[in-house]
């Protein structure tokens, strides 16, 4: 694994990555993967575990309500704004594929 990284050869390895965890996960990238995810879930707490051949990150994170509300409407805007427009776009061109057959 550790020749694969040096030589290059296999993209997805990483060697001596420096991974830096703030206390504070609510900065974190990740945070709201894990958050979303609870939110789908409905479990209250779940532990966010980096493990690496350094070191081993454990931190128990758990379910943040008003976190989520204002995620959740960030999506919901998200999804009004964009995707919408999206979904009727592809609905116009079903309809004019169907009138043409």
């Amino acid at each position: 694994m550790a020749l694969c990284a040096m030589n290059k050869k296999c993209g997805f390895w990483k060697l001596n990555v420096h991974i830096h965890i703030d206390r504070d996960m609510t900065n974190n990238e990740y945070y709201f993967q894990v958050q979303g995810q609870m939110m789908v879930t409905g479990i209250e707490q779940a532990f966010f575990v980096i493990y690496t051949n350094k070191d081993l990150f454990i931190q128990k994170i758990m379910f943040d309500i008003d976190f989520n509300l204002k995620m959740y409407n960030n999506l919901l805007t998200f999804f009004q704004n964009y995707h919408s427009h999206e979904m009727n776009l592809i609905n116009k061109l079903i309809l004019l594929s169907k009138k043409k057959a």
